[in-house]
């Protein structure tokens, strides 16, 4: 089979074409059955350098996917088209650019992590959805948020972009970046002060077409770092997204949208502070009512409406002191499924709690003196039953 003509390498902004239809073939694509159609030329991207496919159609029949090897490209449909026939092609070019977009974006970003900190490229994804970069080494904060800058200034120069095939004796005197060695013809993109890189993929045609590149995060990643990056219109539409919702938070909290975060620290410090007052009443309102009982040699039984584990154990542990007999100290509504804690001073209470498990269904365990879980159960039945143990 003749390699595919690229179209793609020829006019990246193109987004119509024509080719005719050299095979069709029956196949599955994952667990999809597709047809596998492969043209004499194309305009379609197939997924390759980390980059994912084009989207489209061809002669109105939706392309699923896209794929390369050994420069013939195959197009999967989710059906057939007739060998031998001239088919009209058209792809998704508002996607397509975007990716332009991102992809270029990349290449500025990378090019100037090499020659700051002299970071290499080792991974690159870009979907419709998301790019990520992997470098091999890691960078502060700061130095990205440094890199950001730089590439943005990159891009509001408007620095234009060649993509060309040098002849071997000029290629070979070429410094150019490449995660791969390439067999055959080396496309070479090349943004001038600040990237030359090995790329087979579409990009704009000046940097200022890029409009704006945003990290919107990064973490370490296998001894490097993984950024998270989104430009153009991805950029776009991430501001508009988290400006919504910082508008709406600000709204909630009745402050300015610029001092949402100040407002939040505000609004945690009160809640902490509630937080340790109903610690503190939660400890008062135990102790009282632990006072309140009476012990003696007896089992105790003790519903709590609502108490925090911590109180509940607490309260537990206060009422195993004025008993010989077993503590069962339940929270929340019985009939409806409440947490119970089941213990007793130098006594195992294993036993009996699984005697709770086979009455009434309980779920838990614990250790020697005290267990611990959930259950439901009719509040007079549990309480008849647990005293008479």
């Amino acid at each position: 089979m003749d390699e595919t003509v690229k179209l793609y390498d020829l006019d990246a902004y193109q987004e119509q074409f024509q080719g005719r239809v050299l095979s069709c073939e029956e196949t599955l694509l994952g667990k999809q059955k597709a047809c596998a159609v492969i043209l004499d030329r194309t305009l379609f991207f197939p997924e390759e350098g980390g980059q994912s496919a084009d989207s489209g159609a061809l002669d109105g029949i939706p392309v699923l996917d896209v794929h390369i090897k050994n420069n013939v490209i195959t197009h999967y449909l989710a059906s057939p088209i007739e060998v031998g026939k001239s088919v009209e092609g058209s792809i998704d070019f508002e996607e397509r650019f975007s990716k332009m977009q991102q992809h270029t974006g990349e290449h500025i970003f990378s090019g100037l992590a090499l020659s700051h900190f002299g970071l290499h490229n080792v991974g690159f994804r870009l979907s419709s959805q998301e790019t990520t970069m992997d470098y091999d080494g890691e960078l502060t904060r700061e130095q990205v948020r440094f890199l950001e800058l730089e590439a943005n200034r990159a891009i509001w120069r408007n620095l234009t972009v060649k993509a060309e095939y040098p002849a071997p004796e000029v290629l070979e005197s070429l410094d150019y970046r490449s995660k791969r060695e390439i067999q055959g013809a080396v496309r070479i993109v090349s943004i001038e002060d600040v990237d030359v890189c090995a790329c087979c993929a579409p990009h704009v045609r000046n940097t200022g077409e890029i409009g704006l590149l945003k990290v919107l995060s990064h973490e370490r990643y296998k001894g490097g770092i993984r950024l998270h990056i989104v430009c153009g219109k991805r950029a776009l539409l991430d501001y508009e997204k988290k400006l919504e919702n910082c508008l709406q938070i600000s709204a909630l909290l009745s402050a300015k949208p610029d001092e949402t975060a100040e407002a939040v620290k505000k609004q945690g410090l009160l809640l902490e502070k509630e937080k340790q007052e109903r610690v503190l009443s939660e400890r008062r309102y135990v102790g009282m009512r632990a006072e309140q009982i009476k012990g003696g040699e007896g089992n105790l039984i003790l519903f709590e409406e609502e108490l925090s584990p911590v109180s509940q154990r607490e309260l537990a542990n206060a009422l195993t002191k004025k008993t010989s007999g077993f503590v069962l100290v339940l929270c929340g509504n019985a009939a409806k499924g409440c947490r119970y804690i089941l213990s007793a001073a130098n006594r195992d209470v294993r036993p009996l709690n699984k005697e709770l498990q086979q009455a009434f269904g309980a779920r838990g365990g614990g250790s020697f003196e005290m267990t611990q879980g959930m259950l439901t159960a009719d509040k007079a039945k549990l309480e008849e039953w647990f005293i008479s143990r």
